[in-house]
């Protein structure tokens, strides 16, 4: 059997490459996207083929290798992979989106995505140059290009069921089938190892993207008693325009209070910030930022989340203690979640998000593709 994965050069399709390489050893080839001559996150045991993720000659580069395959993974649906989904007509097609992909918009995310404060920052600094017009015209491009390739889509995943709906709205095209495949367990990306201590810092944000809707939160945080607190904001990925803003707001707002990450730093040690924050603000609309959502959940924070955001509704119907943004009062809680409520939401993360499940959900995939190779061997045996 021969499946082929195309994603980005990540520590999460790494993670899931190799609970696939597990499922089933020597079937995996990956197509990794990158700059580099190498992949900085290779597949242990599968074949790993470095590729840029642009440029005239990206097909012709990686058709060898998903010659007579029996599946295509895409690992978020990235130009490159719609254009190796469009161009194959056999093998089962797995879309395993990320968000990015299915929201309609890139990274930065759409005017529906962004709160009041937000949204005027990001009018204001819209670029309306000839620059951004051809930016425009290649993202009309690439809606049709994936639009062709979600057509022919078997299968989608996302990282909650409850996004299944979002991207149906984006793409109505798709005709295929749900599956659930995940990027992280509980041990390995919300505890990684690290207790909970008694710290009561603020977590704000995931990223320098404009869906975190920084300043919103800013504004609602700064009316809190904050003494003896610590903001800390999380940066080290996105639109450096965009983070160099929500560093000189948060300085504003809360002074020497407020501390910025902008370097990327070892999981382990990132979990260390996340568990001496007791209270977490996330502000996006959309489904983003699970694994420092997880992780506070974790390690029993007090967590709020924009209603409109699909994370909130997907959390609370399984039992999670998640408050909503409009709840947020002066005063913010002191200390971790009562012990009961921490026990039931580890709970919660555990049945969607444990090791056992996260493999039985590959696993599934997996049998999946035998399936259908089993029947395409048996119709072209018929004929």
């Amino acid at each position: 059997m021969k499946i082929v994965h195309i994603g980005p050069d990540s520590p999460f399709t790494q993670y899931l490459g190799n609970k696939f390489e597990q499922a089933s050893p020597g079937s995996n080839i990956f197509i990794v996207l990158t700059q580099l001559s190498r992949a900085e996150h290779p597949i242990g045991g599968a074949l790993n083929i470095a590729t840029p993720p642009n440029g005239l000659g990206f097909l012709g580069s990686i058709l060898p290798a998903a010659n007579k395959a029996d599946a295509i993974v895409a690992h978020g649906l990235s130009r490159p992979a719609a254009m190796l989904m469009g161009s194959m007509k056999n093998p089962v097609k797995i879309w395993s989106g990320w968000g990015f992909d299915y929201y309609g918009r890139d990274s930065n995310g759409g005017l529906a995505l962004l709160a009041k404060v937000t949204a005027m920052y990001a009018d204001e600094h819209n670029d309306t140059s000839s620059k951004f017009s051809v930016r425009r015209l290649l993202g009309r491009v690439d809606r049709r290009l994936k639009a062709r390739a979600v057509a022919s889509m078997d299968y989608f995943s996302a990282p909650i069921p409850a996004d299944y709906d979002v991207m149906r709205s984006t793409y109505p095209e798709f005709s295929g089938e749900y599956l659930q495949l995940n990027y992280g367990d509980v041990a390995t990306m919300f505890s990684a190892g690290v207790k909970a201590d008694n710290g009561s810092n603020i977590l704000v944000g995931n990223s320098a993207s404009l869906t975190n809707n920084h300043e919103d939160l800013f504004i609602q945080l700064a009316r809190c008693d904050l003494t003896g607190r610590k903001v800390i904001v999380p940066l080290s990925y996105g639109d450096p325009a965009y983070r160099d803003h929500v560093i000189k707001s948060g300085e504003h707002y809360f002074g020497r209070s407020f501390f910025p990450l902008v370097d990327f730093m070892p999981l382990a040690e990132y979990v260390g910030v996340i568990s001496s924050c007791n209270v977490v603000l996330m502000g996006h609309k959309r489904q983003q930022a699970l694994g420092n959502i997880g992780s506070a959940i974790y390690h029993g924070a007090h967590l709020y989340l924009d209603r409109e955001c699909p994370t909130y509704s997907f959390l609370r119907s399984r039992g999670v203690g998640v408050s909503a943004l409009d709840e947020l009062g002066r005063v913010l809680p002191r200390g971790r979640q009562p012990d009961v409520d921490l026990e039931r939401s580890r709970h919660a993360l555990h049945d969607f998000w444990g090791e056992d499940v996260v493999m039985r959900n590959v696993e599934d995939c997996v049998s999946l593709i035998k399936k259908h190779r089993a029947l395409l061997s048996g119709a072209a045996s018929c004929n």
